[in-house]
């Protein structure tokens, strides 16, 4: 088990790896929204809170109390150090939600025969964003100065009246490369793509 001052090292290793990378992308993954509810579900509406965001339960911050000697929050970490996406699962539907900048990607689970609804979403906390039922698998391609992200269906049987081959792309969105010290500019979306330009 971590101890505290374990959880205090992770947090300044995890601070200076992303402020020392000169990567154009920076991709963070882990399993899920570090804080979350109870369950540890949730994505970008639950980034404000725990050790993602450092407010209380309640709305009011506590961070620096609660989590004394880490530094700042995650989410601020990410944000000040150019992270464009931050992978996550355990809740097993397709999740695309941006915040600050960074793209919340929510991962679907390949095996789950939820083809049409994305179980328990609204449940789990997602509530804006891109949610699309699971069943499939993300490629991340790096082409210049853009990373493609696709949502590739991963159907046991294929039905083509709803539109669902297995191996189609479902959805796709690029993130362009960031500067290092470039603030956020704009971001662009639309239906089938969202483009955060940073």
């Amino acid at each position: 088990m971590a101890t505290f001052t374990d959880k205090i090292l992770q947090f300044v290793d995890f601070n200076k790896l992303v402020e020392s990378s000169k990567a154009k992308y920076k991709f963070v993954f882990s399993h899920q929204i570090v804080g979350g509810d109870i369950l540890g579900r949730g994505g970008s509406e639950r980034v404000d809170y725990c050790e993602m965001g450092g407010k209380n339960a309640d709305g009011t911050y506590g961070f620096d109390t609660k989590r004394h000697g880490c530094g700042k929050p995650l989410h601020q970490i990410m944000v000040e150090n150019g992270v464009q996406i931050f992978f996550h699962g355990h809740d097993h539907i397709y999740a695309e939600q941006l915040k600050d900048g960074i793209v919340y990607q929510e991962v679907p689970q390949p095996s789950f025969p939820s083809y049409t609804v994305a179980n328990n979403a609204a449940e789990y906390g997602y509530i804006s964003g891109v949610i699309l039922p699971s069943a499939g698998h993300l490629n991340v391609k790096i082409q210049g100065d853009s990373a493609q992200v696709d949502y590739i269906g991963g159907y046991h049987l294929d039905n083509k009246n709803l539109g669902l081959i297995n191996g189609t792309s479902r959805r796709t969105y690029y993130v362009k490369a960031k500067p290092i010290d470039t603030a956020i500019r704009s971001v662009e979306s639309s239906k089938s793509t969202i483009n955060a330009y940073q």
